[in-house]
């Protein structure tokens, strides 16, 4: 009889399946189990970065090995020669590091985005219970601008009216304006009752921000901690602070850098004196840090979709060294003398511009409708069979399925005939 040990051995996973899905929740359990996972396969992937320099892998190529074994039972790369199964396993292991800080950043994105309009439907709705109150102070400044515009009116009256001497204008204007020194003051009031309920709704909503800083902080703390930052000018701008709050749980005025944030933002900031607002001072960071990926200014050092732009280009070496190869290929012989390519396509432009506009005012283009004040509208011709090019048209027609695909139904099938074979 087996031992347990025995027999779990017998039935115990490979690793490298058990990495093969990755979750794309939210929740604060499935992102520290996603940050547990690139953390362990980060020491795998610093074994095997060597070997994918060396063989000079780009990330298509990484792509295109990992694929197969995503799409692959076990077995099957279990069967393949040593050399050929390692190469699958190491480009699997690139690929998954890849994908997983890229579904970590598509994670803190999206519990960004979750808190800032979450707090901003709050807002709102704060407002709209409010709308009552700005509206009676609406209505009292309205009425005191009334007033004020009508003994504005007297007072040109009075400043106007012939017969009368300048000093009986001048005790006439004195008493109007004694009259009205309760309405001016009233104006004062109500001016700057609706000045302190603007400033009041601005804060309101840093106040609700601040208060969801916890939980966007249970769930994306981790993710920057964990992620292989591009360390560049721009990157250094936020990972100071965040280094701060990782260091010193007890933010202040001092220890804070707040270079990242706005004049306002920082005022907000400052606006208790007597607390500095650490809570707030972490949220905004985290939403200054969303703004810089999504803008491209802080990238992924290994990722698919937040590299930096010079990485997604031709590498400078490799166009060194077969620029003329390079261009052949794309077909762009003609353009290797820029300033005569771009003066033979701006001539070429202004011919189909003539052609076009003049096929437009002698009313032969159909779909173009001129209005009678100079306007015109398009009009699309809807899609036929006929318009589309004829490699979909081939497509359409014949039921074509991935190779990758097709294959282990094939296998099935194999086994299944082999099996019927055995029996009969």
């Amino acid at each position: 009889m087996e031992s347990n040990d025995e027999s779990s051995a017998r039935f115990r996973r490979y690793y490298l399946t058990l990495i093969k899905a990755f979750s794309h929740a939210t929740q604060p359990s499935a992102i520290k189990g996603n940050v547990e996972q690139l953390i362990a396969l980060r020491e795998l992937y610093s074994e095997v970065q060597p070997v994918i320099k060396e063989l000079d892998l780009t990330r298509e190529g990484i792509r295109y090995f990992a694929t197969y074994v995503l799409k692959s039972p076990t077995w099957r790369l279990a069967a393949k020669e040593q050399n050929d199964k390692y190469l699958h396993i190491i480009t699997f292991v690139a690929h998954q590091y890849y994908q997983l800080q890229d579904i970590l950043v598509d994670v803190f994105l999206s519990s960004v985005t979750a808190i800032n309009n979450t707090a901003r439907r709050e807002h709102k709705e704060r407002c709209y219970e409010q709308r009552s109150q700005k509206n009676s102070s609406l209505a009292n400044i309205i009425k005191t601008v009334e007033e004020l515009l009508s003994g504005y009116a007297e007072i040109h009256d009075i400043s106007h009216k012939q017969g009368l001497l300048a000093e009986r204008k001048i005790e006439l204007i004195k008493k109007l304006l004694e009259e009205n020194e309760s309405t001016i003051s009233g104006a004062r009031k109500h001016v700057s009752n609706l000045k302190t309920s603007q400033a009041s709704n601005e804060a309101d909503f840093y106040a609700i921000l601040e208060s969801k800083s916890l939980k966007l902080q249970n769930r994306v703390a981790g993710i920057i901690k964990a992620l292989d930052l591009d360390l560049i000018a721009p990157t250094m701008l936020f990972m100071a602070p965040y280094a701060t709050i990782e260091s010193k749980p007890e933010l202040s005025l001092e220890s804070a850098p707040c270079d990242f944030l706005s004049p306002f933002e920082q005022s907000v900031l400052r606006a208790d004196s007597a607390k500095f607002r650490g809570p707030l001072y972490k949220v905004l960071l985290f939403g200054k840090i969303a703004e810089a990926i999504r803008a491209g200014t802080l990238n992924l050092e290994h990722s698919y979709k937040y590299r930096t732009l010079e990485d997604y280009l031709i590498a400078r070496s490799a166009w060194d060294d077969g620029k003329n190869t390079l261009i052949e290929r794309a077909g762009l012989q003609d353009a290797r003398n820029c300033p005569k390519a771009l003066t033979e396509l701006q001539s070429r432009l202004e011919q189909y511009y003539q052609l076009t506009n003049g096929r437009i005012i002698d009313g032969s283009n159909e779909f173009v409708l001129v209005k009678s004040d100079g306007a015109y509208t398009v009009q699309t011709p809807p899609l036929t069979e006929k318009s589309l090019p004829d490699y979909l048209n081939t497509f359409q027609r014949q039921n074509l399925s991935p190779c990758l695909k097709s294959s282990p139904r094939l296998t099935r099938l194999q086994i299944s005939s082999l099996s019927l074979s055995a029996r009969s």
